[in-house]
Order: structure tokens, then sequence, then C-alpha cells
């Protein structure tokens, strides 16, 4: 499957965001769900002591936490565990 531009060019590949894409967490087993929340929670702890969000009364904190700050810590955290339970596989290796 090829991907067509605004300007009439074949790209070769196929569209990043598509519906099949979409749909694949539908299918994952209850252990990839287990990982995928097991990841976010570590991502969202280890992201907000780092970064100074938690506890948000920081004392070392420059500026005060802000709500956008919230908003990438979560959107964050919920990637980075969906990322890593799309990379979970029970199947082998290549033969």
């Amino acid at each position: 499957m090829s991907t067509r531009t605004r300007f009439g060019t074949s790209t070769g590949r196929p569209p990043l965001l598509s519906a099949t894409t979409l749909t694949q967490p539908r299918w994952w087993s209850a252990g990839q769900w287990r990982l995928a929340v097991a990841v976010s929670v570590f991502a969202f702890l280890l992201i907000g002591e780092i970064g100074e969000t938690l506890p948000p009364e920081s004392v070392g904190r420059v500026y005060p936490v802000e709500w956008w700050n919230w908003a990438t810590l979560v959107a964050s955290a919920a990637l980075i565990g969906l990322i890593a339970a799309t990379r979970w596989s029970r199947s082998p290796g290549p033969a």
C-alpha cells in the first residue's frame, strides 16, 4: 500500500495513522494491558519526579507547576505505556 501526497506523488510506504493501527489494541492480551498500565504508572512517577511536577509543592522548582505540565505528564506516561505494550509479545523470535 502506498500513500499519495497532496502533490500527487506516491511515497511507497503505508500511512502513519490508519484504521488498522487504531484497532490493534483491541487484540491485545491481558498481559499486554497489565504491562501498559505498569509502565505508564512507572513513567508517570519517574517523569514527574525528574521534572519536579511531583510533588506539586516542590521546593527546588523555579517556576510554579501549570495545568499543561500535568496534561503533558499524563499524556506522555500513557503513550510510553502503550508503546511498551506494543513492543511486548509472547511469540518466539525468528527461526
